[in-house]
């Protein structure tokens, strides 16, 4: 790898707030996209990494391109807000690869596995 060339840091979060715990996230359906705007991928450009967002665009294969992000970036930040099903489905790929994560979570989501 080259000296200039960022290293890689992809998201797993959850995208929307679900239903049950919108009145939590005040009704907000958006919640974790300004979370992820505003504070995760502002601090991965802080540590000078290539966030890679979990947001996929087109008709791209959204599951080879989680899975391929999930084993080849240097980084994973996984926000267990929430509890998604699919962000720990994610997690437990990304940990199985034995590679780095780092988890978050908000302070609305207090009983956490």
């Amino acid at each position: 790898m080259s000296k200039d060339k960022k290293k890689d840091c992809f998201v797993i979060m959850p995208i929307t707030t679900p239903d049950n715990l919108l009145i939590t996230y005040e009704n907000d359906k958006n919640h974790f996209l300004h979370v992820l705007k505003h504070l995760i991928i502002p601090s991965i450009k802080e540590i000078k990494y290539n966030p890679i967002e979990p947001i996929s665009k087109g008709s791209e294969n959204i599951h080879s391109n989680i899975i391929k992000n999930l084993e080849n970036a240097d980084m994973v930040v996984c926000d267990i807000s929430t509890l998604n099903p699919n962000v720990f489905f994610e997690l437990g790929v990304r940990t199985a690869l034995n590679k780095p994560v780092c988890l978050i979570r908000d302070n609305l989501t207090e009983k956490i596995p």
